[in-house]
Order: C-alpha cells, then sequence, then structure tokens
C-alpha cells in the first residue's frame, strides 16, 4: 500500500484522477474503467489473482507492472509469445546500484532486480538497464512491449536524491501521454526559524538574497515551547524578531507557516509536533478537532503580529494521515516530503510540482536536503553543499525537475552563496510562490495570492480586509463600520505577487492617536529594558469575598481561591463591609458575587490599585469590569467547547453548557481561550494604566470549589500574563518511567529534564528485556545517581517481559477457552505453576542483583480479569496448573464455570463461586510470601535498599477482591511482617471523582497502618477519558488546576506520592506539581520576610537575582536559580540582606542543591557544609562542589563523589544522622577567595574611576558655563 500511494501521489503532477485499489478486491473487466493500470508488487512470492491476469492479457489500456509477481504471471502464461519476454528470478545477490538511459545515468539505492529475459527483440524496447558496478553485468531494467511496460524493482525503494526514481517520475509524462515544457525551477527556503532566532542573521541572509535577486521562503514556528523549563515564547513576545521577518519578506521573502510550535512533548525545533517520537506513531487519541484548534492558533499568532504565510511544511515532514486530511482544509499549498503511510520510513520526496495529491494540496517539492553544522569541521557543510548540488544536476535529467532545499540561519553564508550561485549555474531559476495561486482559511480569516475569491461566514462581527504588495507593503485597506451577519464573498483583483487578507474580529480596531500609541510603546521597551523575561514575582492574592453568597456564587469565590491554594500560595481574605486595603498585595481576586456589594469609594480603590500597576482577576457580567473597561454587547453565546490559546492540542469540552455574554474592549494584550465555534473570547487579559486585569467572561466555576470544572489552566495565565508564580517547592516528586515511551529520547536529556522539574526517584519499568536488546539499566542508574535521582525497580507480576511470555508458551497465563490471555498491557504468565514462579522469580532477582537499584516497586500483583467473572474471556487464572489445583482443592473444573449446562457454572453455584474467589486470593498471598520474603533477604544485604508494594484499594472498593482477587487486609497483614511501604491505588473507575478524595484515602490507611509513615499514594494521571464520556471534568487527562489538586490531596494524605507517569504528564503541569506537592508547608509574612512551619524540608524559590537570604539570622546562598533550601521545622527567612553580602564569599561555599532526604538541621561555614537529615531510604546529597571530606555521625565516612551536569553527588546511608561535608582544599579555596576578592575590587575601581570621571565632567560643565555666561553679560553690556 505504501508504494501504491506514493506513485498515486506522484501522478498528482499530471491531470489524472487515480484509484487505489488491492489487486484482491479487483472485479473483471475492470480495467477498461480506465485509460492506465499500474499494478506494483511487493512481496517476492506475490500471487496476483488469476482474474486480474487474464485482463492484463487481453487489455489494449496501457499497463505498467511494477516489481514482483510477474515471475508467476510468466509461468501461467506463455508471455514470451504475448510480449516477447519474461521474468524467471528476483536476483538479491548480484547488487545493481546504477540505472542508465541512453547517456542517463542514476543511483539504484535498491540493489536486487528481477531478471527480464527477452526472448523477442522486435516486441521489446528496452527503456532503461541496471547495472551492477562490482560485477560488471548489465540487465534490461525498463522495458516495452506494445502498451506494456515492465519495470524490474520498485523505484520508490530506497530512493535518494540522484535515484532512478527521478527517471521513473520523468518516464511518466510518457507513459501518460502528457508532454511538459523542459523548465527548471528552485525553491530555497530558510529553516526552522522561532521566537528566539537571532533577528539579525535573518537581516543579512535577505540581504544576500535580495542582492542576487533570488526569491526564497521563511520557514517560520510562531511559538517556542521548552516544557522541562516551563519557556513558551511567541513571535508577540519578540518584536525584534517580527520586524526582522518583515524586512525578509520586503527582500523577496515568502513566509511559510512550518507547524505552531514544532513540538510534542519535547523542545520546539528538536521534536515533531504531529507525530508521537516516543511510540513512532501518529499520537494517541489524535483528532481533526485538535488540530485545528492547533492550526487556528498559529495562524492567528502570524496574523497578529502582521505576517502572512502563504504556504505550509510540517515539522520533521512527518504526520499522520489525518493530520495531512486536516491541514489541506487550512492551506493550499505545502513544501515538504510526505509520508504515503503511517510508517516513519515510508517518506516520499518529489522532483516537481505535485499539483493535486492525495489530499488535493499542492506541494512544492523539498528534494535535495540540507547543509547540516559541524563546528568542529566546516568540511562536513562544504561537502553538504556538493552533495546538493550533485542531486541538482541529476535533476535536471527531469524535464521539469525541481532543486528544492533548505538552509538554517546560523550557518555561514559563504555556504549560502555557494549554494545559490552554483544552483542558478546548473540552469534553475529560483522561483517566488507569491506569483503562484495559494490560499490559507480559516472559518475567521483568509489568506491568499493569485486572482481568486472565498466566502467568509460572520455572525454579528467586524471585517477588516487589506491588500499588500509583493513586498509586504499595504496598498489597501478596508474595515467595516458596523457588525455584519452572513455569508461575503470576498477576495479577487490581485495583481501577480499581490496578496490579500480578511479577518473576521469581535472587537473593532481602535486607532491609538499618537501621543497614546507613543507611551504605550514607551511603556513597554521601559518594562523590556527593566524586567527580565523570565522574572517572575511572588504571587500575594487577596481575595473579596461574599460571606453571604450560595450554591453557583459560593462556588465559584471558594473555586477562584482553591486554585491559588492548590500550589500553596497564601490567600488573604477580605469581606463584605470591611476596608479594601491593597497595599501589602500584588493580586486582587473579584468574584462576580461581591461585586454589588462594593461601595463607590471601594470602585476608586480597585481602580487606583490597578491603574498603579496592580493585577486582577474578575468573572462574569459585573459593574467593575465595566469600570475597568469591559463593554458589554447584548448578544450571547452558548458555549460548551473552548479552545484554550497556549495548550490548542488539549480539548476542553464543558459538562453543561454556558449562556455567556459577549463583549468588547480596547487594549486587549490576551486572549487566553475562545469559543470553539464562534472563536469568540472568553477569557481575555487587557492593560489597566499600569496595571493587568484577567476577565473570564462566564461564571469561573459554578460547580465545583476546588476550580478544576470550566478552566484549568487559569494558573497558567497568572504565570505569563501577570508574571506571578509560588515560591515553597518540594522537590521530591516520584515518578513512573517506562522507557518504551522514551525510546527516541537520550537519557542524559530525561535526566536534566527530571532534575529541573523537581523529580527526584524514578521507579523503571524493569521488564525491557529482549533477545536481541536489554535496556541499559545500568547507564540509567550511574547517571540518575550522579544528578540526585533514586531509581527504583518497577515490577509487575504476572508479568515478567514479553520475551519471558514469547519464550515459554507453555507458562502463558490461559481464559476459559484455553487461549492466550492479554487482558491488559501486560504479558501475563502463569503464577499457579511452581516452575513458572521459580523462573519469574530467578529473573526478578537477577535484575536486582545485576544492577544498582535503591529499591524496588512489587506492583499490582493480581489475577487479570477485568470485571471477573462478568467478563470470562479475560478471567484468570486458566492456566491447566489452576485447573488442576482448583480440582484438588476443591474438586471443582475450573475450565467450567462460565459453561451455563455445567454444574460448575458460577452463577448457578455459591460455593463454586466462593470457593474461586477464596482459592485466587490465597494464591496471591502465597506468590506475595515468596517475593517478599526473597526481596527482604536481598534488603538486608544491601542497607538502605527500599521494598514498596503497588496494590489496589479494596477498602474502599471491595468488588475488587471478586474482580481481581486483591485483599487489602491480606496485604496489610503481610505489611506488618515484612515492613514494606505500601502505595495504594484506587481503581480507574475512581479517577474522574473528587481529587480530594486522595486525602481520604490516606487518612483511611494512615490509620490502619498505625501512622502514614509507611504509606504512599499512587496518582495515575494519563489520558483515560473517553470523548463521549461525561464526567465533571473539562479534559480527557487531568490537567492543570485537577492535576494540582490531585496531587495536593495525595501529599496531605500520604508520606510519599507517586505518579503515573513521567511521559503521561502535561508538560506544563510539570511546572506546577513541586509548588503543588508542598502543600503541608505553613508560612506568612513577616516584614521583608517569611516564617515557616514544616514538618519536612523544602526550596524557598524567590525571583531572579536573590542570592542570599538568612535562615534564622545566618547568611544562606542559593543553591539553583535563586531557589533556598530551608530545613523541616520553624525557622524564619530575611530577605533584603545587606548589598556587601553581594561581595560574600558565599559564593565560594559548598552549598547543598538537591536531595532525597528530609533535612533537618542545616548551617554553612567557611568551607564545610553541617546538616542532619532523615530518610528511610538510601539517601543521595547532590552539592555544588566536590566533596573532600565527608563525617558522618562524627565519624569519617568513605565516600565516592559522582560528576552529574551540575553537581557533584554523594550517596548516604538511611537512617537518621548528622553531617558535615568538607569541600575543596584550603589551597583552592584561598586562590577562589583571592580571586573573588580581586574581581571585588576591580569592579569598585572602576565604579569609583567612572565615579570620579563624572564629578569631574559635571564639575567642567559648570566653569564653561559660568565662563559663558560671564563673557555673555560683557557682549550685552557692550550693546
Amino acid at each position: 500500500m505504501g508504494d501504491g500511494r506514493q506513485l498515486a501521489a506522484l501522478l498528482g503532477h499530471f491531470n489524472t484522477s487515480t484509484v487505489i485499489k488491492g489487486v484482491n478486491d479487483y472485479i473483471p473487466h475492470e480495467l477498461n474503467n480506465y485509460d492506465f493500470t499500474f499494478y506494483i508488487g511487493f512481496h517476492a512470492d506475490n500471487i496476483v489473482p488469476p482474474k486480474f491476469l487474464i485482463d492484463v492479457v487481453k487489455s489494449t489500456k496501457t499497463i505498467v507492472w511494477i516489481n514482483t509477481g510477474f515471475a508467476e504471471f510468466s509461468k501461467s502464461y506463455n508471455l514470451k509469445k504475448i510480449f516477447g519476454f519474461d521474468v524467471f528470478k528476483l536476483d538479491t545477490v548480484t547488487n545493481f546500484d546504477f540505472v542508465k538511459s541512453g547517456k542517463k545515468i542514476f543511483t539504484k539505492g535498491e540493489p536486487n532486480a528481477n531478471i527480464i529475459n527477452i526472448s523477442d527483440k522486435r516486441m521489446v524496447s528496452t527503456l532503461a538497464v541496471a547495472i551492477s558496478s562490482k560485477s560488471d553485468i548489465e540487465i534490461p531494467y525498463i522495458v516495452k512491449s506494445k502498451n506494456f511496460y515492465y519495470i524490474a524493482d520498485s523505484p520508490f525503494a530506497s530512493a535518494t536524491e540522484t535515484d532512478r526514481y527521478l527517471l521513473f517520475a520523468d518516464m511518466l509524462h510518457d507513459i501518460l501521454g502528457e508532454e511538459h515544457e523542459e523548465s527548471h525551477s528552485a525553491i530555497l527556503r530558510i529553516e526552522d526559524i522561532g521566537p528566539l532566532d537571532n533577528p539579525n542573521n535573518l537581516r543579512d541572509i535577505a540581504d544576500l538574497l535580495a542582492d542576487k535577486g533570488i526569491p526564497f521562503l521563511i520557514s517560520v514556528y510562531p511559538f517556542y515551547v521548552d516544557p522541562s523549563e516551563g519557556i513558551r515564547v511567541s513571535l508577540s513576545d519578540k518584536p525584534e524578531l517580527v520586524d526582522a521577518l518583515k524586512y525578509m519578506v520586503r527582500n523577496g521573502g515568502t513566509l511559510v507557516m512550518h507547524g505552531v510550535t514544532h513540538q510534542y512533548k519535547g523542545i520546539s525545533a528538536t521534536d515533531f509536533e504531529f507525530w508521537d517520537e516516543s511510540t513512532n506513531s501518529p499520537i494517541k487519541d489524535e483528532s481533526e478537532e485538535a488540530f485545528s484548534k492547533k492550526l487556528d492558533l498559529g495562524i492567528q499568532e502570524f496574523m497578529k503580529n502582521g505576517l502572512y504565510p502563504l504556504v505550509w511544511e510540517t515539522p520533521h515532514y512527518t504526520a499522520s494521515l489525518l493530520f495531512y486530511k486536516t491541514v489541506s482544509k487550512y492551506f493550499s499549498t505545502a513544501i515538504e516530503q510526505r509520508l504515503s503511510i503511517e510508517n516513519y520510513d515510508y517518506s516520499q520526496f518529489f522532483p516537481y510540482i505535485i499539483q493535486k495529491d492525495l489530499f488535493g494540496q499542492t506541494i512544492y517539492p523539498e528534494n535535495l536536503g540540507y547543509v547540516p553544522l559541524d563546528e568542529s569541521n566546516k568540511q562536513v557543510s562544504r561537502n553538504a553543499v556538493q552533495n546538493i548540488l550533485k542531486g541538482a544536476k541529476t535533476n535536471l535529467y527531469v524535464r521539469d525537475g525541481f532543486a528544492s532545499c533548505f538552509f538554517h540561519p546560523f550557518l555561514d553564508l559563504d555556504l549560502l552563496q555557494e549554494l545559490v550561485d552554483s544552483v542558478q549555474a546548473l540552469g534553475y531559476t529560483y522561483i517566488d510562490l507569491k506569483y503562484e495561486s495559494n490560499w490559507v482559511k480559516t472559518k475567521d480569516k483568509l489568506i491568499i495570492s493569485g486572482n481568486q475569491k472565498h466566502t467568509l461566514t460572520l455572525e454579528d462581527q467586524y471585517l477588516v480586509e487589506a491588500y499588500f504588495n509583493p513586498s509586504g507593503e499595504i496598498i489597501k485597506r478596508k474595515e467595516s463600520e458596523k457588525r455584519i451577519r452572513g455569508t461575503l464573498e470576498i477576495g479577487g483583483d490581485l495583481k501577480p505577487g499581490q496578496f490579500y487578507k480578511a479577518e473576521v474580529l469581535e472587537f473593532k480596531e481602535r486607532k491609538k492617536d499618537f501621543y497614546e500609541d507613543t507611551y504605550y510603546k514607551l511603556q513597554k521597551l521601559i518594562s523590556k529594558i527593566i524586567t527580565s523575561p523570565n522574572q517572575l514575582e511572588e504571587a500575594r492574592p487577596v481575595v473579596l469575598w461574599n460571606h453571604y453568597a450560595k450554591g453557583a456564587a459560593y462556588n465559584d469565590q471558594a473555586a477562584l481561591v482553591s486554585v491559588f491554594r492548590s500550589v500553596n500560595i497564601n490567600v488573604d481574605t477580605i469581606y463584605v463591609g470591611q476596608k479594601i486595603d491593597l497595599k501589602n498585595y500584588n493580586l486582587l481576586l473579584v468574584p462576580f458575587s461581591f461585586v454589588d456589594s462594593l461601595r463607590l469609594t471601594d470602585f476608586d480603590i480597585i481602580t487606583k490599585f490597578v491603574e498603579d500597576g496592580g493585577n486582577i482577576i474578575t468573572d462574569s457580567k459585573n459593574y467593575l469590569a465595566e469600570e475597568l473597561g469591559i463593554k458589554y454587547i447584548e448578544n450571547k453565546l452558548r458555549v460548551r467547547k473552548i479552545r484554550d490559546r497556549y495548550f490548542p492540542e488539549e480539548p476542553i469540552s464543558w459538562r453543561y453548557t454556558e449562556l455567556i455574554n459577549k463583549f468588547e474592549c480596547d487594549d486587549i494584550e490576551e486572549i487566553f481561550c475562545v469559543d470553539e465555534i464562534t472563536d469568540a473570547p472568553i477569557i481575555i487579559g487587557k492593560r489597566v494604566g499600569k496595571g493587568k486585569l484577567i476577565f473570564i467572561s462566564s461564571i469561573f466555576d459554578p460547580y465545583s470549589q476546588e476550580g478544576y470544572s470550566l478552566y484549568p489552566y487559569l494558573l497558567e495565565y497568572v504565570r505569563k500574563y501577570f508574571k506571578l508564580t509560588p515560591i515553597i517547592r518540594r522537590e521530591n516528586l516520584e515518578v513512573f518511567f517506562d522507557p518504551g515511551f522514551r525510546h527516541t529520547y537520550s537519557i542524559e536529556n530525561l535526566i536534566k529534564q527530571w532534575v529541573n522539574q523537581g523529580i527526584r526517584v524514578v521507579h523503571v519499568a524493569g521488564w525491557h528485556q529482549y533477545p536481541k536488546y536489554t535496556y541499559d539499566y545500568n547507564r540509567l542508574i550511574r547517571l540518575a545517581h550522579a544528578n540526585g535521582i533514586l531509581v527504583y525497580a518497577w515490577l509487575e507480576p504476572p508479568q515478567v517481559s514479553q520475551m519471558f511470555w514469547a519464550t515459554h508458551p507453555e507458562w502463558r497465563e490461559k481464559n476459559y477457552l484455553g487461549e492466550d490471555a492479554k487482558p491488559s498491557w501486560r504479558y501475563p504468565v502463569a503464577m499457579t505453576d511452581k516452575n513458572c514462579v521459580a523462573e519469574m522469580l530467578k529473573e526478578f532477582m537477577k535484575l536486582l542483583e545485576i544492577y544498582d537499584f535503591d529499591g524496588i516497586n512489587l506492583a499490582e500483583l493480581y489475577f487479570e480479569a477485568g470485571k471477573g467473572f462478568d467478563e470470562p474471556n479475560h478471567f484468570t487464572p486458566m492456566h491447566p496448573s489452576a485447573i488442576k489445583e482448583v480440582k484438588e482443592k476443591y474438586n471443582i473444573e475450573l475450565e467450567n464455570i462460565f459453561n451455563p449446562n455445567s454444574k460448575y457454572y458460577w452463577q448457578n453455584n455459591h460455593y463454586v463461586k466462593k470457593s474461586i474467589i477464596e482459592y485466587r486470593i490465597n494464591k496471591l498471598n502465597e506468590i506475595y510470601e515468596l517475593l517478599l520474603s526473597k526481596f527482604s533477604e536481598h534488603a538486608k544485604s544491601k542497607p538502605g535498599f527500599h521494598i514498596i508494594v503497588t496494590a489496589m484499594d479494596s477498602y474502599n472498593s471491595p468488588e475488587l477482591k471478586e474482580h481481581i482477587a486483591v485483599d487489602i487486609e491480606k496485604i496489610l497483614h503481610l505489611q506488618k511482617k515484612y515492613n514494606f511501604s505500601l502505595n495504594i491505588q484506587d481503581p480507574q473507575h475512581h479517577w474522574s471523582t473528587d481529587p480530594l478524595r486522595y486525602k481520604d484515602i490516606g487518612n483511611t490507611y494512615s490509620t490502619l497502618l498505625g501512622g502514614k509513615e509507611k504509606l504512599l499514594l499512587d496518582l495515575n494521571i494519563m489520558s483515560f477519558r473517553r470523548e463521549d464520556e461525561i464526567t465533571p471534568f473539562p479534559t480527557l487527562i487531568q490537567t492543570g488546576t485537577e492535576s494540582f489538586q490531585l496531587v495536593k490531596s495525595a501529599s496531605l494524605g500520604a508520606s510519599r506520592v507517586v505518579i503515573y507517569s513521567e511521559s503521561s504528564i502535561n508538560p506544563q503541569d510539570m511546572i506546577f506539581l513541586p509548588y503543588a506537592l508542598a502543600s503541608e508547608v505553613k508560612y506568612k509574612h513577616i516584614d521583608n520576610g517569611y516564617e515557616f512551619d514544616s514538618p519536612y524540608s523544602f526550596y524557598l524559590k524567590l525571583k531572579e537575582g536573590i542570592e542570599v537570604v538568612t535562615l534564622d539570622g545566618n547568611p544562606i546562598s542559593s543553591s539553583r536559580g535563586s531557589s533556598f533550601l530551608i530545613p523541616a521545622g520553624n525557622h524564619t527567612v530575611k530577605l533584603g540582606v545587606d548589598i556587601i553580602n553581594t561581595y560574600s564569599t558565599h559564593e565560594l561555599q559548598i552549598k547543598i542543591l538537591s536531595t532525597t532526604a528530609n533535612i533537618l538541621e542545616v548551617s554553612y561555614g567557611m568551607r564545610d557544609v553541617k546538616f542532619s537529615y532523615d530518610s528511610d531510604t538510601r539517601t543521595l546529597i547532590s552539592l555544588n562542589m566536590e566533596p573532600t571530606e565527608i563525617t558522618i555521625d562524627n565519624e569519617k565516612y568513605v565516600f565516592y563523589a559522582m560528576r552529574g551536569n551540575d553537581c557533584f553527588t554523594v550517596l548516604l546511608p538511611a537512617g537518621k544522622h548528622s553531617v558535615k561535608i568538607v569541600g575543596g582544599s584550603m589551597v583552592t579555596y584561598g586562590i577562589n577567595l583571592t580571586s573573588l576578592w580581586s574581581s571585588i575590587s576591580i569592579s569598585i575601581f572602576g565604579i569609583l574611576a567612572i565615579t570620579t570621571l563624572v564629578v569631574m565632567q559635571i564639575y567642567v560643565k559648570r566653569i564653561n558655563k559660568k565662563y559663558f555666561l560671564k563673557n555673555n553679560e560683557v557682549v550685552n553690556g557692550r550693546i
């Protein structure tokens, strides 16, 4: 099918209509319905149905037979007589590496060929031959007999830029009888430009190409995203880059939209966007709706910055067929290679324009590749230029072949000059796609080039139109004076090279006068100069609380507060009737229900607060919003689905339809989310004086008091727009890690990401052993330890590994039909077979003994069964060993319990059902005993090795005893015996209930365990909800506020929280999870500082630039990024340390950067750090410098310092200990200290010198002024 779709795509170059069909579906005489028939064989033993063969023999239409199947055809018919040749074998030995047609020579990427035997040369024309350069053998490659063509292999296989694929592509003109004029066009694309690119590089490229008169494409993605760092930068954030892009357009450039973020879960430009690299397949649960949201967002970002893309390019040229279908509705034109099927190996390049591909788009080719960067050897880049030119030369053999490649802006311009000069020297002409017919269309926006008309539908909205010349300069603009309702035909009247845009707007554009515009620009410039783009302030919110509110109004105000408290942001309260004093706050929350209680003076106070630089959030229709510039219009919207502008890939669908007031306003800076149907803004950010407003046009949350019902990402809006953030952070996240979902990611990058995200324990899947490959657990553990991360072996019996399951078919678990049982993702083996269990245990112990794991997580040990007896096909155990044992113990025929005609049928026999339930529970208990006894022995030989058992919560879900044989009471009994930690997981049918349930689950099991020290809670954060499923939550995955509430609730209920999984959590949520984890830290603000009370150590994350604070009166310096380690207990932290401390020796001190333990005390000396800690497990301490000496409990400790990315890490013993770590030698310290004070002296001398010069200059000016005035008086006196 892949080759067939590639052929169909290639035929899109011609005036053809193509049908793709499997040959087994062929209907007799169907050939007569088509002008041309192409048959493509794939396998060497291809069997072609006789009904097709007989029609081929009789047909007078043109038939092209490609590759295999012809040898079998030759056995069925006397083809020597019919065609004058036959095929007798497939040669896989000779290695044919070239194809020659006349004087044209092409490479042949596929070495195999079918051997053609020509018996009658009068009947056969040899159009091309295949050559083996090694064996000096030449055979016919393409032959023609009457109306019949045969090609000896698939020209699509292993095709390269110089391949015989080009010969076939050119020959299609002759086969189809469609002669095209010889012309050779070239396209140059400047690639992968994002918001963080250097504008000067872009200007330099434009200048070079403009001087040569070469038009070019500018490939841009409008949003840069780095999920691990929480970075999201748009074109709107980078006006200098936007200006450079406009400069490129003025100098011959045409914009290409190269994705929206150019990433799925990774970093922009390095990741795919519409393809899941981790599984090398389409994105799970992808939808046209989700793709449309993203495309809308990208086009919107371009157009709001006065940029108008005419062409599309898929990131990394890779996407699902559904995406290609979707994007073809937005862009008429693309430039790229394409997947023909959803398999990465079936990427296809085109040697010429595809006028209409399989999805109706015009595809301009990129067929020559790119110039790579090798900083250590520039010759690599030069060789790449020569390879491009070699391909360009070969493409001249295609009568209308292209030379199309791309070039990155960070490369040397001499390479670009050599490239374009050489391509032109070959006879190619660079073309400008603005002079072609293109359209870009959303439901409310249109961009076109070429003389064409389109329609847009307006729903009581404004229309803005503009015409541009080829340089992107506006030549005409039209704007509707009134709102329009209906469908309009627009466009047309465009001269060559001109382009046009139309936009449907909710708000009429208001033109600022000169003074207002100047003030606004100046304000933005000042803000940019004095504020770092990543500078975040502590959020200090206060809420105006209506204690009379009830129902939806009460839920709404409670929800607003709860969102902030979910990440441990204190929210103060001002009640109805109290004085509104806002001097200690930077954020005011005003729920709609409070506004009617405001006095006139209150409006003045609030307005002044905002205009002076404060931030405010209010919701629904209210007078305060109107006071702040929101104007309501008569129309209302019925809204159920919204699109978030930051995260358009996340579908947001509400449980109930909401009736929302439409509005308009001036000075909108951000539109955070819009109505899915009308694109009307729902939440906006606007400037009010020096301050900012986030306005939510509906009630924020009328249904819950936790804030998760409608808008999951309010905290992200606050962080990005207000630049406000939580500050209490607990960097002790634990996650499950399955390497199978990250097989294309380097472990080095993952560990760096985990460290930044606050992950300190990773539970790695222990089943990745294969016949020719085993996951490199040793490397993972070594790198993780060096960067302060513990690694547990995560085991999932009854699974051992897929290899174990495949190697031992006799031990595979069965269902009652005797089939292999595989009710879920696991490969279950028979836990009722003693030999199997013994081998399983042996495999587990081998894993623990080979690798230096810090612990084991024995997870989800149960009998797979779905809903138990109600799902007989999934019910286990049914292995012969289980059948035998049940017969011996209970005299029950286990295999017949689902047979309605049997006396053992479970529904009719209470004894059978009761006995089977008892057997399954007891059998699991037996397996637990066996495994735990062995694991405990291992733990005794390895101090600090930690055992966790992850079990389903059958206490709150007793049906699990029947369904999967989990009896938590028995597991609790084993816990008392083996003293393992218990990780409780609730069943999936609870995952869409109130997140606060985890606190209750924790309280229940804390009581059962006699405390929560040995309790963990398991959170499953993944995309599990169905689109048609009605839940209280608006998203398919737990994201935003819901995920924060989950982590907060669980952290209150247990000592540790483990999340599945690091790959399934939305990257934007990872930013906030360490703050949600710190929910038990109590704090209050004091004069220039804080007072803390915490059961565990945590990090105080302050704004950028704060490097020193005092902890209980003692100065401490920051660790990573203005973070300060605060021990458990009661502490006072003071800010605003005297400036002399910034020139202190603190930066030379050894510091704790991270730890897996609970730090109880800490103090810093000149060269040492003293601390005490408590930990049930082995402890990792990461430091900023290499330690030279460690004492634990006043005894010298032998250690090995592991070097991490930015740290040195040591392994310390479990338990409660006092530690002293010395860093560096006295000699090193002395050198560093001398260097520091030398730097300080130079700085002070520089400051004094500059000050002296300034004073002298002022003095000289004053003397000169006096002299001038004196002389002036004399002159005037004379006059």
